[in-house]
């Protein structure tokens, strides 16, 4: 979109998409791939900060009220008088911590603040070189504070109390390559990676699995009462070397599903963080693969935790759904997937398809388009793109050479939001070359 005035492109680290400030008039936005979130008076220096898995995103924002607050994907904070830290993502958190400076009856004092609270008041905090923090890898983040005379070494948790369900024993599991699921290891190797980042909490598994726990002695371990909301990072083991693991993620509560993720493949993560109902007995995850082989199904529950407190919304375009070559799932002989000069999916002949799903961040009626090369010689094959129950067609058009992509326009379809949808790509009709598809993309149109 059009703005007076952009300013701080942040790409994401760790999967497509970028977020950038933004100005139009006497306006400021926070713009995460293509979506305005605002209007703000003013956001901070070094505002947006994506965490370490790409998953999520925080900047720090003046309202119109005149107070600072720092935004999680999307979810507003307290307001402070200032915020003068970096915002800092510690190992295992889902939120940055932060110093923010607090005004109360005429005097400043500046405390850390994180997704477990706000932490001690004290007249000065000491931050390293442009305002930098520094987290430890057991949930504190540690700083010095003066107040008064005194200085002080302290730390402070950046998360909310959690239990690590790796420290629990579970009352029931199978996995689909060993006789139980392994803790704090991948169920082939010695540590967790995803997405080239490794982590030391979680659990391994190889689907099809199971693991059931018992919520009761959950809560009893995490003291005390009220919401509760289970937390995690989940995708492919990095490990899983021929990368041709295909798997889907769901938590229940009791018999009913509070999450779902679409297919998984290698360089596609999802997190968890969903409210637990207050009467839930037991909390199942469970792993499903899709015909692939057991043995290739490695999947990574990461930081899997029972947490205290609200669940954080995720912050997912509400325009446009974006499904690359590489998340898709294919079908029949011949086709394949390019990784190297012609990234896409080469679809040879009437038997095979590309497949996707994923859930639908918006009511409304979206443009499908399809994303492809072709050489000269395979102009004129029909091929058929899936939506759900609808079903549109085409005839491929000549774009230069295999890794000369075009995006092409196929028809519209109604969604609804929160609905897992399927898409497939199949050839109809084959003129001596295929197609090599790209990617599969949904924009929403805008009411009239």
């Amino acid at each position: 979109p059009a703005f007076d005035w952009v300013w701080n492109p942040r790409f994401n680290p760790a999967r497509e998409g970028f977020a950038y400030c933004a100005r139009k008039g006497s306006e400021t936005y926070l713009v995460v791939d293509g979506k305005p979130v605002g209007p703000y008076e003013d956001i901070a220096p070094g505002s947006p900060v994506f965490s370490p898995d790409g998953l999520t995103v925080a900047w720090a924002a003046m309202g119109a009220d005149g107070a600072w607050r720092v935004y999680v994907n999307g979810k507003a904070g307290p307001p402070f008088d200032s915020i003068v830290s970096r915002l800092t993502f510690a190992p295992g958190s889902a939120g940055p911590v932060y110093v923010a400076r607090i005004l109360s009856q005429g005097k400043y004092s500046f405390a850390m603040v994180s997704e477990a609270g706000v932490g001690r008041s004290y007249t000065t905090i000491w931050m390293g070189d442009g305002g930098r923090l520094f987290p430890r890898d057991d949930d504190r983040v540690e700083y010095f504070a003066r107040q008064g005379a005194i200085a002080y070494r302290d730390t402070h948790p950046v998360t909310g109390p959690r239990l690590f369900l790796s420290d629990v024993d579970y009352e029931n599991a199978t996995t689909g390559r060993k006789e139980r699921p392994e803790y704090d290891r991948p169920i082939e190797g010695n540590h967790f990676s995803l997405g080239g980042i490794r982590y030391s909490k979680g659990i391994g598994v190889c689907a099809p699995s199971e693991i059931i726990y018992k919520l009761d002695a959950i809560q009893q371990k995490l003291g005390g009462s009220g919401p509760l909301r289970f937390t995690a990072v989940v995708g492919i083991d990095d490990g899983e070397r021929r990368g041709e693991g295909t798997v889907r993620c769901s938590v229940y509560a009791d018999g009913n599903k509070l999450a779902s993720t679409p297919l998984l493949r290698r360089d596609r993560i999802c997190r968890f963080d969903v409210a637990i109902p207050p009467d839930a007995v037991t909390l199942r995850l469970v792993t499903s693969g899709v015909g692939d082989g057991k043995d290739l199904d490695w999947c990574n529950w990461i930081d899997a935790a029972v947490q205290t407190g609200e669940a954080t919304p995720s912050l997912r375009p509400a325009a446009q759904v974006h499904l690359p070559a590489r998340w898709a799932w294919l079908k029949g002989d011949g086709t394949r997937y390019n990784a190297h000069k012609a990234e896409g999916i080469w679809l040879a002949n009437e038997q095979g398809q590309a497949r996707w799903d994923f859930l639908c961040p918006s009511d409304g009626t979206y443009e499908v388009f399809v994303s492809y090369a072709c050489l000269p010689a395979g102009a004129g094959s029909e091929y058929a793109v899936e939506v759900g129950n609808q079903s549109f067609s085409g005839k491929a058009e000549e774009t230069g050479n295999w890794n000369q992509f075009k995006r092409f326009s196929v028809g519209e379809v109604s969604l609804k939001k929160g609905e897992m949808y399927d898409v497939a790509v199949r050839l109809t009709k084959l003129v001596e070359h295929g197609v090599n598809v790209y990617s599969v993309e949904l924009d929403k149109k805008e009411k009239e």
